[in-house]
């Protein structure tokens, strides 16, 4: 199958790469892309080269970068935006947002054009906020309009049965998308053994990271991270870290970001990381970091979930708290008992890279999909359509 990835990047991600790579806006198409998914940030592109170990044919998108769509556009004969503007959005669908971005429609035409150009079977979107007006005048080109999603959902979701299919990490996201009449399945994140080539095995210098966001939303993480801290030494990444205040947390050595390969960097160098679930996930265990951290090599400490299990094995492949300061008795434990630390890490890469990684995921992903189209090819045909085929109708009782 041709299958068709698109995704949007935070505006200081990409402010980032653009810093890393001086000149980079100038460069072809195909050479910033290349740059894009070296910088390992989110799923980079893990699905496209999984699915094309698989046999199929994939391409990725990302449809806010100006200055990468800039350069597809220019190779294909479209107008650049005239110029940007300010506009405000939900970051992570939860943090007010004032940022420069091209207008809309620039953004959707050049989109459009790639759907055009590339006619996929399958294209997977992972931004639910994107327009889905857009896509339902799109389907015309596209076989099988796939969403993955396990952010806060946007507040005008009642058009989601655009999509033919719903994907998430979260079980309970996937319960509300069937309520609302669409098929969804449940699909959890994954781990990409590419990313130690490009991490190495660095000494283990770091004794207690996080890394994530604590904006004031975070309400739950900030308070668990500021009660943690009060227990026990962490060094901690934050993209938002002015938003915090040291005399609040003393004992948190507050870092900048660590985008993509900068963020595997801090857990292959560190001996524990802390993840911290946000309220969304409710009960359940769903997120990005309990495989890129066991992926990395580092001991986990994470929150309790009930379906955990499901993942890892708690206590030989993690290890899980319940409340901040049974955390910080675990941090201190572990710091003082290194060959069970070193254990429990090992265990827990060798399950990720033996269970989690993206080539299963994409298997997986693949089997859903096969399944979802062979159904809908296999549905009868109603209304307008069945008369027009000489379909028979139903007979009333």
């Amino acid at each position: 199958m041709k299958w068709l990835i698109v995704n949007t990047d935070y505006t200081a991600f990409l402010d980032w790469l653009y810093r890393r790579h001086a000149g980079l806006e100038n460069a072809p198409y195909a050479e910033q892309l290349a740059r894009r998914d070296e910088s390992l940030f989110a799923t980079a592109d893990f699905y496209s080269t999984n699915l094309r170990r698989l046999g199929h044919e994939a391409v990725d998108v990302h449809a806010n970068n100006l200055r990468l769509q800039s350069a597809w556009a220019r190779e294909h004969g479209i107008a650049a935006p005239r110029s940007e503007t300010w506009g405000f959005r939900m970051r992570r669908g939860v943090v007010p947002w004032v940022e420069r971005s091209p207008s809309d429609r620039w953004i959707y035409r050049t989109l459009a054009a790639q759907i055009r150009h590339h006619r996929p079977d399958v294209l997977l979107c992972h931004d639910l906020n994107l327009s889905r007006d857009f896509f339902r005048r799109m389907k015309p080109h596209v076989g099988t309009l796939v969403g993955q999603f396990a952010a806060p959902l946007p507040p005008d979701c009642e058009d989601l049965p655009v999509y033919d299919l719903l994907l998430s990490s979260l079980p309970s996201y996937v319960e509300r998308f069937r309520a609302m009449g669409i098929a969804a399945r449940q699909l959890p994140f994954a781990f990409d053994s590419r990313v130690l080539d490009r991490v190495g095995r660095p000494a283990r210098s770091i004794d207690v990271s996080f890394i994530g966001s604590i904006f004031r939303v975070h309400a739950s993480r900030r308070r668990w991270l500021e009660a943690v801290t009060a227990r026990a030494p962490i060094t901690a990444w934050c993209p938002d870290r002015h938003g915090l205040k040291q005399e609040e947390i003393p004992r948190c050595r507050v870092q900048g970001s660590a985008w993509g390969v900068e963020m595997y960097r801090v857990l292959a160098a560190s001996r524990i990381t802390l993840n911290h679930h946000i309220d969304l996930a409710g009960n359940f265990a769903n997120n990005m970091r309990l495989f890129e951290a066991t992926g990395a090599g580092c001991l986990l400490i994470t929150d309790h979930k009930f379906n955990l299990h499901e993942w890892f094995e708690p206590d030989r492949e993690v290890v899980t708290y319940r409340g901040a300061e049974h955390c910080a008795e675990l941090i201190r434990y572990f710091l003082e008992h290194e060959d069970e630390r070193r254990a429990i890490a090992e265990a827990g890469q060798r399950r990720t890279l033996a269970d989690h990684s993206y080539l299963r995921r994409m298997e997986q992903l693949v089997d859903i999909v096969e399944h979802h189209r062979r159904r809908k090819s296999r549905r009868p045909p109603t209304g307008a359509t069945a008369r027009r085929i000489g379909f028979p109708r139903k007979q009333a009782a």
